[in-house]
């Protein structure tokens, strides 16, 4: 495994072209098999800006208006489960900030899992 590019670096796993290296071990990556849940949501947070302006103006109107406001920060997490041919898996959970980050993640696990099954049967055949 070592030399090869990574291809993928999710926490303790790193997949390469060719291998799965986990802290229980390191697997072939054809037949491995890949699934992923993935949640999302947002957060309203006020910020420290706005709670120091409503403190210093808060003897004018619009000083009290400093408290109402907030902003919406979006979360997500997608967890990955890697199974091998051999019956070993490992989990790891990926904090996501963006749509377009968990989007990306999702198609290159597809990718992943398309490509390991279509690779066992090559090889079964």
């Amino acid at each position: 495994m070592t030399g090869e590019p990574v291809r993928l670096q999710l926490a303790q796993m790193t997949v390469t072209d060719r291998h799965v290296r986990t802290p229980i071990g390191v697997y072939d990556l054809v037949g491995t098999r890949w699934k992923w849940e993935s949640s999302w949501g947002t957060n309203r947070v006020q910020p420290v800006w706005s709670l120091v302006m409503g403190v210093l103006t808060f003897w004018s109107v619009i000083g009290i208006a400093f408290f109402f406001v907030y902003r919406t920060e979006h979360c997500g997490r997608v967890t990955v489960t890697m199974t091998s041919p051999t019956g070993a898996w490992w989990t790891e959970t990926v904090q996501v900030d963006a749509l377009g980050e968990r989007a990306r993640l999702e198609q290159t696990l597809m990718l992943l899992d398309n490509w390991s099954i279509a690779a066992q049967r090559e090889i079964a055949s």
